[in-house]
């Protein structure tokens, strides 16, 4: 097959690189490939990789030369490319292949090859697609795998476009694509959102089932997904099955994810329980998409039982995820009170791991705590969140002086009120009714009497007033007292 001349392609290689190539004594025996420090801020890229490439590369060449000569073979040039390219300054092999012609020599398609994959793996995929194509319209073949990494790092780019433009030039040389090429089209067009066609290319390749494999289907599955579509990818996860292609754990977590998305993870935990049966085992991210998707749309008593099987296979969750476990069962604990044990389990966890919980989390831990009766762990929590520095809203003292008159302990909810005042919290209506109601109940009216009098001073319009004339029957004169007070605090 013909070989082509570096100066006859229509490939774009840098400037700073094309302006170091010189003839071969020059390069290998003396420094001067200086210009890279005048190169122009577009090539910055590479432009340490470049200054790096000066001081090796000609010695490097004077080694090769004085080994192989001035005119070295083409197999011992792409040998020495190939050494270059994986050597610690890689992008040197540029200045390498742009400087061939001065060793008398025209690169083969196992040379373009080498390149073409080096502009992949470094993220140059427009120079990789100009350089194939200009192989190609010179008479030469790439290989397969170049072919395969190229349509592979544009599809994973969403460039899915260039990619079946790639693909075509492939069809034209007469190379036959592989599963593994299929496969990377079918997730770039799911990728970018088109889903149908990458159906329809399935539909095409089942045709001949040499052509589909797990990944095929996968790639549809997770598409479908993706595009709240669930009910059609498990029809696809159905017929891969029916054509004796066994699902791997993540066509599974592809399924799983598009339930919880659709706000149906109940049907989610139903296959995980099928897939256990077929003997594929669920990994971390099948559980902690399940536990994220029954927290989400609030199946909490299923998401507890889902942790619990993660800890005993010896899974773990993220910070992140047990903050907002502990959140989800802490506000399910109020209609349900008999898992508010679950809650308290994962916060003490949260702190014995070193974890320092969110300010929402301690803030909903402590209003379950205090709804649930157990107001002195509602108390502990509350001052520990101060000591972490976090500023505590209204609502949260409000909660735990509602606890705390709620279980009779009148005095130690007006602590927490004189803490709200010399921590300059604005106070509000709840934070004074629960306090005059108690107060009334036990009785201490001058006391209800006098809060009272300052939630008007406040501005507040009190609707619970003190029961005066309970006291009033028992002590005239205190009772007369009171309404002074409070009629004093009115005008």
């Amino acid at each position: 097959m013909s070989s082509v001349s570096p100066s006859s392609l229509a490939f774009p290689l840098s400037h700073h690189h094309l302006a170091k190539s010189q003839p071969v004594n020059s390069l290998s025996l003396s420094t001067p490939v200086s210009s890279s420090s005048s190169s122009s801020p577009s090539s910055s890229s590479s432009s340490s990789s470049s200054s790096h490439s000066v001081s090796l590369l000609p010695v490097t060449i004077s080694l090769f030369i004085k080994k192989n000569g001035t005119s070295p073979s083409l197999s011992s040039f792409n040998k020495f490319l190939f050494s270059v390219l994986n050597s610690e300054d890689p992008f040197s092999a540029e200045l390498l292949f742009s400087s061939i012609s001065n060793f008398n020599l025209s690169p083969n398609s196992q040379t373009f090859c080498m390149m073409i994959r080096f502009f992949c793996t470094t993220n140059r995929l427009d120079e990789a697609k100009n350089l194939l194509k200009a192989m190609v319209v010179s008479g030469l073949v790439p290989t397969v795998n170049s072919f395969t990494i190229l349509i592979s790092e544009l599809c994973k780019r969403g460039r899915i476009k260039h990619a079946i433009d790639v693909f075509k030039v492939m069809k034209r040389t007469g190379t036959e694509p592989t599963i593994l090429i299929y496969n990377c089209l079918i997730s770039g067009l799911c990728l970018v959102g088109r889903v149908e066609e990458a159906c329809a290319l399935l539909m095409k390749l089942k045709e001949k089932p040499e052509f589909v494999d797990v990944y095929t289907f996968t790639g549809v599955i997770d598409g479908l997904c993706k595009v709240g579509r669930s009910d059609e990818a498990m029809e696809i996860f159905q017929e891969a099955a029916r054509m004796g292609i066994r699902p791997t754990v993540v066509t599974y977590n592809a399924l799983f994810n598009g339930y919880c998305r659709e706000g149906r993870p109940l049907e989610g935990v139903v296959i995980l329980r099928k897939m256990a049966e077929t003997g594929r085992k669920p990994d971390f991210v099948s559980y902690s998409t399940l536990l994220h998707g029954l927290l989400k749309w609030n199946q909490i008593t299923v998401a507890i039982s889902i942790y619990n099987e993660m800890v005993e296979i010896g899974f773990d969750v993220d910070e992140r995820t047990m903050n907002t476990y502990v959140r989800k069962v802490c506000k399910y604990s109020l209609s349900d009170e008999s898992v508010l044990v679950e809650a308290k389990k994962m916060f003490k966890k949260i702190k014995d791991m070193g974890y320092v919980p969110s300010p929402y989390t301690y803030s909903t831990v402590i209003h379950a705590l205090s709804v649930g009766g157990e107001v002195d762990a509602a108390l502990e929590n509350m001052y520990e969140m101060i000591g972490h520095g976090y500023h505590l809203r209204t609502l949260t003292y409000n909660t735990v002086i509602r606890g705390l008159c709620n279980n009779g302990r009148v005095d130690d909810a007006l602590s927490v009120m004189n803490l709200m005042i010399r921590s300059r919290i604005i106070l509000d209506g709840s934070s004074y009714i629960p306090l005059i109601t108690e107060l009334n109940r036990q009785g201490r009216i001058l006391d209800a009497g006098r809060l009272y009098a300052s939630s008007l001073k406040q501005g507040m319009v009190g609707r619970w007033v003190p029961r005066v004339e309970t006291l009033a029957e028992d002590d005239e004169v205190n009772g007369d007292l009171v309404v002074q007070e409070m009629q004093c605090a009115s005008s």
